[in-house]
């Protein structure tokens, strides 16, 4: 578990439980106390504390244990599993023809020094 965070203004590193840097609550004039702080400052802090809850539910999964599941990515980010579109091409191929159509891709390929 990470025991460090952004702080809410700066987003200089600051180490848990803390939501603010020790400089921006000076400079801002706010005490340690989430009761004292602005309202917009209070629902910043409650959209990280939910990003953060939501965080800690996601697993996080490796590109090696995705490739070890039949998934692949292409050069443009999109993901294919299951058999679908492009999903048994090569990288060289998926760089050669990363459209739908054969008159864009010849096209692609010829303004890429491809051809």
């Amino acid at each position: 578990m990470n025991s460090f965070r952004a702080c809410l203004l700066c987003a200089d590193p600051i180490k848990k439980p803390s939501w603010l840097c020790h400089s921006c609550r000076a400079q801002h004039g706010l005490g340690a106390r989430h009761a004292d702080w602005p309202r917009w400052l209070k629902d910043l802090h409650n959209h990280d504390q939910r990003l953060e809850r939501y965080d800690a539910k996601v697993p996080t999964v490796s590109l090696d244990e995705l490739e070890e599941a039949g998934v692949q990515i292409d050069t443009h980010g999109n993901v294919y599993w299951g058999g679908g579109p492009r999903a048994l091409m090569d990288r060289d191929l998926l760089r050669a023809a990363p459209y739908d159509d054969d008159d864009a891709n010849r096209m692609y390929r010829k303004a890429s020094g491809l051809e």
